[in-house]
């Protein structure tokens, strides 16, 4: 067996009955088209993209059991993002047997985190769905226990918005009113304006942020409002 193979398994904790796969998931199409081949890992990549976010999905939905859909979707954006499924590269050793052209090129991340993707793929046609469970629990564990533990920011916008929408049929309107500070550390004012006349403000280091605090600001005078009927 190539050596490659043996430690990318033995990082695996995974032995493939078919090792062919597993050279098609370190197999870069930069590689395939240099040397003639007629295979590279794009196809195990789109299959492994599917299996991670059934896996993760599974795995949230068990750590949070009374966190809704949408809440969900963001947790499990946050953890097969290709960030951090480069970083899954880069920790596990497995950038050092990517198979590239090598005179010129260089990588990247996504190119790493489609090789991760690949590599599930092929461990997925290999054994199925339980040995993918445990790869990617070993690969992801603590970052979804971290994610579990995070507190949920409420998105305040998509719901003043839903709310006013449904009111009067129209959405709510943001202005940027003032941007101060140097460069590197600016602030933002945005006016938030309702179609029946509310006008509030919000301030932060970005517009969303600024946007994101005029929607609160609105949505708790609606609140006090409600209470004092």
């Amino acid at each position: 067996m190539d050596i490659t193979f043996s430690e990318v398994q033995k990082k695996l904790g995974y032995t493939f009955s078919e090792p062919a796969l597993l050279d098609v998931a370190l197999t870069h199409k930069s590689f395939r088209h240099l040397n003639g081949l007629s295979y590279d890992n794009e196809k195990l990549e789109f299959l492994g993209d599917v299996v991670l976010a059934l896996v993760v999905s599974e795995t949230l939905m068990k750590a949070l059991p009374d966190v809704d859909e949408g809440h969900l979707t963001k947790r499990r954006a946050s953890l097969v993002n290709q960030s951090v499924l480069a970083a899954v590269a880069e920790e596990q050793g497995f950038v050092d047997h990517l198979r590239v052209q090598q005179d010129g090129f260089q990588s990247s991340k996504r190119i790493e985190a489609c090789m991760v993707e690949a590599i599930l793929g092929a461990i997925y046609l290999d054994g199925g769905l339980a040995p993918c469970r445990s790869v990617v629990e070993k690969w992801l564990s603590n970052r979804i226990s971290d994610a579990s533990h995070e507190p949920f920011e409420e998105d305040f916008k998509s719901r003043l918005q839903e709310i006013v929408q449904k009111q009067h049929k129209m959405p709510p309107t943001y202005r940027l009113v003032a941007e101060t500070g140097p460069q590197h550390d600016r602030l933002f004012e945005v006016e938030l304006a309702l179609p029946e006349g509310g006008v509030f403000r919000g301030v932060g280091k970005s517009k969303k942020k600024a946007e994101h605090e005029a929607a609160q600001a609105a949505l708790r005078e609606q609140a006090v409002k409600k209470e004092a009927k």
